[in-house]
């Protein structure tokens, strides 16, 4: 298992154009093969920021590749997003456990 997590700081006046173009992405990206899970969270700064924070669960690097189009370091936008990210980050982690959220039982 690989996980990818996205992080973006997007600024108010951007949030609300960022989130409809970044919630039309997570249809595109739930129906890759290879996707686990994807889970779209975000968190309000006290300066009124808004942080994204998307965590993606990958079945093999092969699949994550395939998504990225070899492109680990980019994250995959509708044209348009990215000018409304004021900073992203873009991490990758090896999965060394899988919970199944129907039992919670870790494996």
């Amino acid at each position: 298992m690989i996980v990818r997590v996205l992080t973006a700081r997007v600024l108010p006046a951007r949030a609300a154009h960022f989130n409809e173009l970044f919630r039309a992405k997570l249809a595109d990206l739930e129906g890759h093969p290879g996707l686990v899970y994807a889970k779209l969270a975000r968190r309000f700064a006290e300066n009124g920021d808004e942080e994204i924070v998307l965590f993606e669960e990958w079945r093999t690097p092969s699949d994550l590749w395939s998504w990225t189009d070899g492109h680990l370091g980019t994250a995959r936008l509708l044209p348009g997003t990215e000018s409304l990210i004021d900073a992203l980050t873009i991490t990758h982690y090896e999965g060394r456990s899988t919970c199944c959220p129907t039992t919670w039982t870790c494996r």
